[in-house]
């Protein structure tokens, strides 16, 4: 035991004189500052990205590093070839045209395309030859105190982010199409991190060391695959928002309704989805955005969220909007576009607060008669049956209607 607790004391002694060392080269050199210019003339990073000047280097505060996807440039060849027909055509007619004395100026917009797909692909080329070769960021970016946010693209390197613990400041990492599985034992060494921003990417997983993240506030996850997320997220108390996108979750897991500090939910692109009553426990919810779920129904658990001020369902297949909508007193916008509900509630001008209403639906037959809150600012209907409108709402100057010509005002 004693041995035990020298090594450990001795280990301390060596990483504190490690910490000092590096302490005073930042102060007697910049040595580590031309290691950071190398490792960017080196992957041919810009001047916006890695400023070359000593005093715009130190007041960095973000870093973006783009790789790319070989599917990206694949796709974009093909785009490409098809937009180089398409200006072979348009050129032919031209000089025929031309041919028989007709004018034509200007620059068809044919080969504008042409022209910006050619730099875009000239762009991801040079990104493979260059960037794509970097398997990790140097360790000196995190001696740039003002560094507070990294964004990467495409990266899929596991050891991307060797030695992240040391990016002591970093308060916000966005990944887009990047292999995230490989990632996420890094990023959560962020201990600092406040956002995550994961979009595109291959993720399957939410670990359970997301719960280190202790002062996360923000997390949002864009994915084509089935995510799983283990319950340790109910330890993220400082969470505030949180945002899930084309994951085919079949249910909101347990954990998140243990979220009290959660103000806005959002759940998209999640087919078939069902919710908990569980959800009225979010009470400090104020925006709740369910879209895209084949959402059958509004559990009647929504409408015990007292402080929610904004709720968007649009785009489920809801038939029927209850009276109790009625009771979320400090709705200000609400959204069910995109639904299969053919009237609305009385219930529906009791909402007083209300500023904003979008009915974007093709087979409302109605809407209730009764007096509208007179500080709507603006509501968007879209209808081919609605038959009447209430002499409140034809009184408001902002109104939106599309596909129908003889609406009764």
């Amino acid at each position: 035991k004693g041995k035990g607790s020298l090594l450990a004391l001795t280990n301390s002694i060596i990483s504190s004189a490690i910490a000092a060392r590096k302490a005073g080269q930042l102060v007697v050199d910049d040595s580590w500052i031309q290691e950071i210019w190398d490792w960017a003339d080196e992957f041919e990073l810009t001047e916006k990205q890695i400023p070359r000047n000593k005093e715009d280097l130190i007041k960095l505060e973000s870093l973006d590093i783009e790789m790319c996807c070989f599917k990206d440039l694949e796709s974009l060849l093909e785009e490409r070839t098809e937009a180089e027909e398409s200006w072979r055509v348009a050129n032919e007619r031209i000089q025929s045209a031309r041919e028989r004395g007709l004018f034509i100026g200007g620059i068809p917009p044919e080969f504008i395309k042409v022209h910006d797909l050619n730099d875009k692909v000239r762009h991801l080329e040079r990104l493979l030859s260059t960037t794509n070769k970097m398997n990790s960021i140097p360790i000196e970016l995190s001696y740039l105190k003002n560094l507070i946010t990294i964004v990467l693209w495409g990266v899929e390197s596991s050891n991307f982010l060797k030695n992240a613990q040391l990016f002591s400041n970093l308060k916000t990492f966005v990944a887009i199409n990047c292999n995230v599985n490989n990632l996420f034992d890094e990023i959560c060494q962020l201990k600092q991190l406040t956002d995550i921003i994961i979009r595109g990417s291959e993720i399957i997983n939410i670990p359970q060391s997301i719960s280190q993240l202790s002062n996360l506030t923000k997390l949002s996850v864009s994915t084509w695959e089935s995510l799983t997320i283990h319950e340790d997220i109910c330890k993220l108390t400082k969470l505030t928002e949180l945002n899930i996108t084309n994951c085919n979750l079949l249910e909101i897991p347990e954990a998140i309704f243990q979220l009290k500090n959660l103000t806005e939910l959002s759940i998209n692109s999640c087919k078939s989805l069902e919710i908990h009553k569980d959800i009225c426990k979010l009470i400090k919810l104020t925006e709740l955005n369910i879209t895209n779920c084949n959402l059958l129904e509004i559990p009647e658990a929504i409408f015990q969220l007292k402080n929610l001020n904004r709720l968007n369902i649009a785009g489920n297949d809801i038939s029927t909007l209850p009276k109790n909508i009625s009771k979320l007193k400090d709705l200000t916008s609400l959204n069910i576009s995109n639904n299969y509900i053919t009237t609305l509630p009385t219930s529906m001008c009791l909402l007083e607060s209300l500023i904003s209403l979008h009915i974007d639906v093709g087979i409302l037959k109605d809407l209730p008669k009764h007096r509208y809150n007179q500080a709507l600012e603006g509501f968007d209907i879209k209808v081919n049956a609605i038959n009447n409108l209430p002499l409140s709402l034809k009184l408001i100057e902002e109104h939106y209607f599309h596909g129908k010509e003889d609406l009764p005002f």
